[in-house]
C-alpha cells in the first residue's frame, strides 16, 4: 500500500505541476485578449485543450489510484485526504496535506483567472455589438447629415449642425 500512496502523491504532484501550467496559460490568454491578438489566442486555446486531455488522464490515474487504497484499507464511500490520512504513515500524510493545499490554492486562482477571462470576452462581445450598432445607426443616418471623422478614432454625428455627439471608442480593459 505505500507503494500505491506513494505513486498516488505523484500523480498529485503532476496534477498541481499541470494546475499551475493551465494558471499561465490563463494569463497569457489575458494577454492576448487584452492586445486582441487572434492568433496568440487561438494557440493558447489549443494548449489549454492539451493540458485539459491530460489533466483527465491524470484524474483517472488518481481515482484508480484512491479506490485501489481505499479497498486495500476497507474504506467505504467518499473516500477524502482527510479519511486517507488515517491509513498512511506520518510523512506520507504530510505529503498529501501539502499537495492537496497546493491543489485547492491553484484551482483558487484558476477559477479567479478564469471569471477574469470569462469577464475580458463578455466586455469585448459587448463593445464589438455597440461598435456594430453605432456603425448601422451611421449607415441609417446619412440622409441626416452625419460625418464619420477618423481623425484620433472619434465617431461626430451631426443633426443639421444643431447638434453634435462625440464619441471615443478605448478598447483597452
Amino acid at each position: 500500500m505505500a507503494t500505491d500512496v506513494s505513486e498516488l502523491i505523484a500523480v498529485l504532484n503532476q496534477e498541481a505541476e499541470l494546475f499551475s501550467s493551465f494558471l499561465d496559460l490563463l494569463d497569457r490568454q489575458r494577454d492576448m485578449l487584452v492586445s486582441n491578438n487572434i492568433d496568440g489566442l487561438n494557440q493558447v486555446t489549443i494548449e489549454q485543450r492539451e493540458k485539459f486531455a491530460h489533466s483527465h488522464i491524470l484524474d483517472l490515474r488518481r481515482r484508480n489510484l484512491v479506490e485501489k487504497i481505499a479497498r486495500q484499507n476497507d474504506i467505504d464511500g467518499d473516500i477524502t485526504v482527510t479519511r486517507l490520512l488515517e491509513s498512511v504513515s506520518d510523512e506520507q500524510g504530510a505529503q498529501l496535506n501539502l499537495m492537496r493545499d497546493t491543489i485547492l490554492d491553484i484551482n483558487e486562482k484558476i477559477e479567479e483567472g478564469r471569471q477574469r477571462n470569462s469577464f475580458l470576452i463578455e466586455k469585448s462581445r459587448y463593445l464589438v455589438s455597440e461598435t456594430l450598432k453605432m456603425i448601422n445607426r451611421m449607415g441609417n443616418s446619412k440622409t441626416k447629415g452625419s460625418e464619420y471623422s477618423n481623425k484620433n478614432s472619434t465617431l461626430k454625428l451631426t443633426d443639421s449642425n444643431t447638434k453634435r455627439l462625440s464619441m471615443t471608442l478605448d478598447r483597452r480593459i
